[in-house]
């Protein structure tokens, strides 16, 4: 079996869902600048062709954000070894 496909399946089967964590961000000295939760949602459809994925970002001064990203589409064909993909993740907000 196509590995990217298998790891598309198993994301489906396993990680479809809400993951709450706390996202900390440094400064380029490493000195400790904000940490702030988060919500990340992945929503796959009916046959799982598609997966939603959301993050709702909750600040400690009480402010929040969303950020919805396209739908991640199911691989139709495989990846060859000199192709890259990757998905850019917008950071939250900036604060000096």
């Amino acid at each position: 079996m196509n590995l990217q496909l298998r790891n598309w399946g198993n994301f489906c089967r396993y990680y479809s869902g809400d993951l709450y964590g706390t996202w900390t961000r440094y400064y380029l000295e490493e000195k400790f600048r904000e940490s702030f939760q988060c919500i990340r949602s992945f929503r796959a459809n009916d046959d799982c062709s598609e997966i939603s994925h959301q993050n709702h970002y909750i600040y400690a001064d009480g402010t929040s954000l969303s950020k919805t990203f396209s739908p991640y589409l199911k691989p139709t064909k495989p990846i060859s070894p000199n192709q890259t993909q990757s998905y850019a993740c917008p950071v939250p907000r900036s604060n000096p």
